[in-house]
């Protein structure tokens, strides 16, 4: 395999906390999502988001 390959398999295996901004408190979030690489990290698919499509104007909140 080529040294380019090999350097990009191991940057995918880089542990989760190495991301600039991931703490330890952090880190424990995404091992509870099931993140522990950046390859995790990358193929990880939400099973729940927050639709924030629509938003009201606060004229309509009141009505």
């Amino acid at each position: 395999m080529s040294k380019v390959h090999n350097d990009f398999i191991s940057f995918l295996k880089k542990d989760i906390s190495s991301i600039l901004n991931v703490g330890d408190k952090r880190a424990k979030l995404f091992i509870k999502l099931g993140i522990k690489n950046y390859r995790d990290l990358l193929l990880h698919i939400p099973n729940d988001y927050i639709d924030r499509s629509y938003s009201p104007k606060i004229y309509d909140i009141n009505k």
